[in-house]
């Protein structure tokens, strides 16, 4: 698997994690319907479920709008492998943040 691909992964991580969250939210709701005596709850249920969804559709678009902008040039890259880098940490020796395509720390420039 090559640095690219990697890092595409990487970036879609939360979004599929989000959309894997919803399935056991929907599931539960599913089941609590068919009870009478826990049927309001199943609405609350299906709502956090529904909600999972959404956030993971926008956590898609946000990863799509990341890696759009390190393919025009406009976002922070590596000094590496030129793949997009994470958020800024702080760390031992100061402020770094990691690539997401060789896992190497790259220092931020005060």
């Amino acid at each position: 698997m090559d640095r690219v691909t990697k890092m595409s992964l990487r970036v879609f991580i939360p979004a599929l994690g989000a959309a894997l969250g919803s399935i056991p939210l929907a599931w539960v709701s599913w089941r609590l319907a068919d009870s009478n005596l826990l049927a309001g709850l199943a609405n609350s249920w299906r709502y956090a479920a529904f909600a999972t969804l959404i956030a993971s559709l926008c956590l898609v678009g946000y990863a799509s709008f990341r890696l759009w902008r390190w393919s025009t040039g406009q976002a922070r890259t590596c000094t590496n492998c030129d793949c997009l880098v994470g958020r800024e940490r702080l760390g031992r020796y100061g402020a770094y943040r990691r690539c997401l395509g060789c896992g190497k720390n790259a220092p931020v420039a005060s």
